[in-house]
C-alpha cells in the first residue's frame, strides 16, 4: 500500500501545439501593451465556448478544481446544514485531504477488484449510516457507473427522507461520457481541472464546475468575485493570461 501511495498522480499532461503558444504570446503582448487586464468578457467567452465544445450547461470558470469542490460542498452545507462525504478509496489524495481539512467527515468506500468502481454494497452501507454526499472520481478517462450510483442514491433518499447529493470529479476525465450522456447528467455538481497534468491546462492551473441547478451556478459566479454583493464571497477569479490561453486552447 505504501508503495502504491508513493506513485502519485500519473503525468498525462496537455498536448500543447507550437502554433497555440505563438498565437497566445502575440495576444498576450497586445493585451499588455493596452494595459488591458480585465477578465470579465474573456471569462464569459471561455465559459460559452467550453459549454459548446463539451455540450455542458451552467458552467463556471474558477481558479482550480479544489475551489470548485470546496464551493459545491459549501452550497450543500448551506442547504442541508451538514456535509458527510463518501468517495472511492482509490482516488486523488488532494481531494481527500481538502475534505478532511474543512472538517467534513469522509468515508472511503471499497472498490471493485481491478476497477475504480464503488463496491455498491459498501456504498449502500455508508449511505444508510448517514453520508449525504457521494463524490465520484472518474479515473483516467474511464467513467464510473454513475447510472447505478444514481439509482442507489434515489432509492436511499426516498427510504431515508433526505437529500443525497452527487458530485462528479472529472479532473482526469475531460469529455468522458456514459451511454452517450455527459456524466453531469447524473449528478448535482461536476468538477473540472485544468492543472498542468490534465487533458487541458490553463498555464498550469485552473478549474471549473457545472451545476445541475442554475441557481447554484449564480451562487458560484457571485462567490468567485467576493459575493458580488448578493451572497457569500471569496476571491477565486482566474487571471486574464490564463483565460486568454484557454480560449486559444479551445
Amino acid at each position: 500500500m505504501k508503495k502504491f501511495l508513493e506513485m502519485g498522480e500519473p503525468s498525462i499532461g496537455s498536448d500543447i501545439d507550437v502554433g497555440i503558444v505563438d498565437t497566445f504570446c502575440e495576444n498576450l503582448s497586445s493585451h499588455m501593451t493596452q494595459n488591458n487586464f480585465s477578465t470579465n468578457d474573456m471569462v464569459s467567452k471561455f465559459e460559452g465556448k467550453f459549454k459548446k465544445t463539451f455540450d455542458e450547461k451552467n458552467f463556471s470558470l474558477l481558479n482550480n478544481a479544489t475551489t470548485a469542490l470546496e464551493l459545491s460542498l459549501y452550497i450543500i452545507k448551506q442547504e442541508c446544514s451538514y456535509v458527510n462525504v463518501v468517495t472511492q478509496a482509490i482516488g486523488f489524495f488532494g481531494v481527500h485531504s481538502m475534505i478532511i481539512s474543512l472538517g467534513y467527515p469522509l468515508s472511503l468506500c471499497d472498490t471493485e477488484k481491478e476497477k475504480f468502481e464503488f463496491d455498491m454494497d459498501d456504498l449502500e452501507k455508508i449511505l444508510l449510516q448517514g453520508a449525504n454526499v457521494v463524490l465520484i472520481t472518474h479515473m483516467n478517462g474511464i467513467p464510473a457507473n454513475s447510472e447505478r450510483i444514481r439509482e442507489l442514491v434515489s432509492a436511499i433518499s426516498f427510504k431515508m427522507g433526505r437529500k443525497i447529493w452527487i458530485i462528479d470529479d472529472l479532473s482526469r476525465s475531460l469529455g468522458a461520457k456514459l451511454k452517450g450522456e455527459n456524466l453531469s447528467f447524473y449528478s448535482d455538481f461536476t468538477i473540472y481541472s485544468f492543472q498542468s497534468k490534465k487533458h487541458m491546462t490553463l498555464l498550469g492551473e485552473g478549474g471549473g464546475i457545472v451545476c445541475s441547478d442554475y441557481k447554484h451556478e449564480n451562487l458560484i459566479k457571485a462567490a468567485r468575485g467576493f459575493g458580488d454583493k448578493i451572497s457569500y464571497g471569496f476571491n477565486h477569479k482566474i487571471s486574464f493570461s490564463q483565460v486568454l490561453f484557454g480560449l486559444q486552447f479551445l
